[in-house]
């Protein structure tokens, strides 16, 4: 049988002006009195609610286009906008998007993500490590590595054709697999910078 429970109504009136009832005095924290107590206990519902149910009234939009599911495999793709993102325990993440030209799927978005150095104190990133997904992307995206120890700026990527290299997403951040109708596509490699 199932049991639906009524909400708790904590309108408890004290007596006197901020003086506590004493109903509710006793040893340790405050007790609910009896007629609160009575209001929380399950009530059981009518067969008529029981068979239908009850369904709030809510419709959400969409934060962004939905993810895109294509075959694993390279393709060329043209990289139209970057942003940092907030990721997955405070890290920060570059996200690179990307539209396919070729293939099977012309016009398909894909994003690409990679960490990001952690901020400092003084408001500066990091420094880049050369084994680092981001650096070996830059790679690819400038040509070739940098002549010294400079700055990577992100505008490398920007507008330029490509070689990638897709995978799908099979599980989330937790590990957990995700269900076929959830998968989604990525760019997992820049493969060549062609113009």
């Amino acid at each position: 049988m199932v049991r639906r429970f009524r909400p708790f109504l904590f309108s408890v009136t004290l007596g006197g002006a901020g003086m506590r009832d004493d109903s509710m005095a006793g040893s340790g924290p405050d007790r609910l009195t009896d007629s609160v107590m009575r209001d929380a206990a399950p009530e059981p519902e009518p067969a008529s609610e029981t068979a239908q149910g009850t369904w709030p009234t809510l419709s959400l939009g969409l934060g962004a286009d939905p993810p895109v599911l294509v075959r694993p495999g390279a393709y060329t793709a043209r990289a139209v906008g970057a942003a940092i993102r907030p990721s997955w325990g405070g890290v920060q993440k570059l996200r690179v998007e990307f539209v396919l030209v070729d293939g099977p799927y012309p016009g398909a978005r894909l994003p690409f993500l990679c960490r990001l150095p952690r901020r400092l104190k003084n408001g500066r990133w990091g420094r880049v490590s050369p084994s680092s997904q981001f650096y070996r992307a830059w790679v690819v995206a400038n040509g070739g590595p940098p002549r010294r120890r400079d700055r990577l700026a992100v505008d490398v990527f920007r507008h330029h054709l490509f070689r990638v290299q897709t995978r799908v997403v099979m599980k989330d951040q937790r590990q957990q697999p995700l269900a076929d109708l959830a998968q989604y596509s990525v760019v997992a490699t820049l493969l060549e910078r062609i113009a």
